[in-house]
């Protein structure tokens, strides 16, 4: 048996468009009623967390934005805590090459000065002699 199709006419309504049909009947008869019955039904939306109510929609809002507002704050503490661990890095480099250098000079000093000191008179002469001789 191939299965029953439901067809429906349009001159009857289903139970729940009856049912939407009584209720607005019932508002437009008592008025004062109706808006205490949406009262009332908001507030079990709410007690079930079905719905928010507005000021706790704009709390949410608040919580999010600090938490956002946190998170940027906590990841720029973080960049300027390495850019000045970086900073820290790099004078602690140019202080160490700098008194390389200063040792590289005053080893550079010493030899000369010890060169001067080993040449004899008789060296310096022939040097001076040289350099005149190569000046004229």
């Amino acid at each position: 048996m191939a299965p029953k199709t439901i067809t429906k006419t349009k001159d009857k309504l289903t139970d729940a468009e009856k049912k939407k049909v009584k209720a607005n009947n019932k508002a437009k008869a008592n008025p004062e009623k109706a808006k205490d019955k949406l009262v009332k039904n908001k507030e079990r939306r709410f007690k079930r967390g079905q719905d928010m109510r507005p000021e706790d929609v704009l709390a949410e809002e608040k919580k999010k934005k600090l938490e956002a507002a946190e998170k940027i704050a906590a990841t720029q503490k973080a960049a300027n805590d390495k850019s000045q661990a970086i900073k820290a890095l790099a004078d602690k480099a140019a202080s160490k090459a700098a008194a390389h250098a200063d040792k590289v000079a005053a080893v550079k000093l010493a030899v000369e000065q010890a060169a001067i000191e080993s040449k004899s008179p008789e060296s310096e002469m022939e040097a001076v002699v040289e350099n005149s001789a190569n000046d004229s």
